[in-house]
């Protein structure tokens, strides 16, 4: 009977059969029993589906559940990690004495020399990062920074790439003889992505790619070359360097332009690369150079109109103060002209003024004789 048999009880030695229907067995009979056949096992399906789907979800769970509590004790650890560096850094700032507190006020206050080289100081990570932090990341004052042999590590070459991301002045950092490994290359990568004012950059002699062992952070570094339009020269002599990671240095320099020398020596590159790099550090050498020319003409140009216009600007000014100083002259003797027309009328005025007191006086002398001959004739004639 199938599935019936399989789902009889059994109770010592005797076996309890289920009840079941019992059919003719003609078609119809046999397909409504297929048809049930088939719902049954349908129905299981369907039912061993949702169990193991509840089993996915539980384990979605559980997982998530794992991973948030990953995440919240990284966070942990990275907040004590934080804390214990920050507790490190105020003791060491409670301790700062020397060369190293002086120069930190300098950098701070932006009164530095324009070249610092730190062979003399003892650096160890807490000091470094206060330097960076502290001294480093808004100055303004410092152009090129020596750190080369003082036994820098990866970590530490992360807080100065970090510092480079601020820093928006310094323009040589030398780093030759450390040890900083692929963390740092990568942390270099992201910094010179933003910075732009870094010119020279030397990483000679360092575990770059952990002795050949592990390239991703410097190929990620030489991939954001192409789109750094400040570094110069770069030196990268003996840093283990193989061909894939060769390959993508060539790949950026085929778009940046700016990039002039590069020392790769002691590395294990192809002599193949080794002559496409040339050949395409030639062709920024070439293309700087006619930038330079092109800037110096244009100098020159600028320069010759600045004159022509200050000749200019001199010839209306003279031109200027000839016509000021004609227009002045005019006006003075429109002045004196005025002043001689005044004394003029003031003379006509005063003339006119002493003929009229004159004509009048003759004429009250006149008055007068005639009356004088008059009285004289009365006195005949009586």
């Amino acid at each position: 009977m199938g599935d019936a048999d399989n789902d009889a009880p059994a109770s010592g030695g005797l076996v309890f059969e289920p009840v079941v229907e019992i059919l003719p067995q003609t078609e119809r009979t046999k397909a409504m029993l297929a048809r049930k056949r088939e719902m049954e096992l349908r129905r299981k399906e369907e039912e061993a589906a949702r169990i193991k789907e509840q089993q996915q979800k539980e384990a979605e769970r559980r997982l998530k559940e794992q991973e948030e509590k990953r995440r919240q004790q990284e966070r942990r650890k990275r907040m004590e990690e934080e804390e214990r560096k920050r507790r490190e850094e105020e003791e060491q700032r409670s301790r700062l004495e020397g060369g190293l507190e002086k120069l930190i006020h300098q950098l701070k206050s932006n009164t530095s020399d324009r070249d610092v080289a730190l062979s003399g100081l003892d650096l160890n990570p807490v000091r470094l990062r206060l330097l960076m932090q502290d001294g480093l990341a808004n100055n303004k004052s410092l152009f090129s920074l020596d750190l080369s042999r003082r036994g820098l590590t990866d970590q530490d070459g992360e807080v100065v790439a970090q510092m480079l991301r601020q820093n928006k002045y310094l323009g040589a950092l030398d780093l030759e003889g450390n040890y900083l490994g692929v963390e740092s290359a990568k942390a270099f990568a992201v910094a010179l992505k933003e910075n732009t004012s870094l010119k020279y950059l030397n990483l000679s002699n360092n575990l770059l790619t952990a002795n050949g062992n592990d390239e991703s952070g410097l190929t990620l570094f030489f991939t954001r070359l192409e789109h750094n339009r400040g570094i110069r020269v770069l030196n990268l002599f003996k840093n283990h360097i193989l061909p894939a990671s060769g390959e993508a240095l060539l790949k950026s320099l085929e778009r940046n332009e700016y990039i002039t020398q590069i020392d790769m020596g002691n590395n294990e590159l192809e002599v193949a690369q080794h002559r496409r790099l040339q050949a395409l550090l030639a062709r920024n050498s070439e293309r700087q150079s006619e930038l330079r020319r092109r800037e110096k003409m244009e100098r020159h140009t600028m320069y010759a109109e600045d004159l022509r216009r200050k000749h200019y600007d001199m010839a209306l000014e003279a031109m200027r103060l000839e016509i000021e100083a004609v227009e002045e002259r005019r006006l003075h003797r429109m002045k004196d002209r005025l002043a001689d027309w005044q004394r003029a009328a003031e003379d006509d005025a005063q003339k006119e003024k002493d003929l009229m007191d004159q004509l009048m006086q003759e004429a009250d002398d006149r008055k007068e004789e005639r009356a004088k001959k008059g009285k004289k004739k009365g006195k005949k004639k009586k």
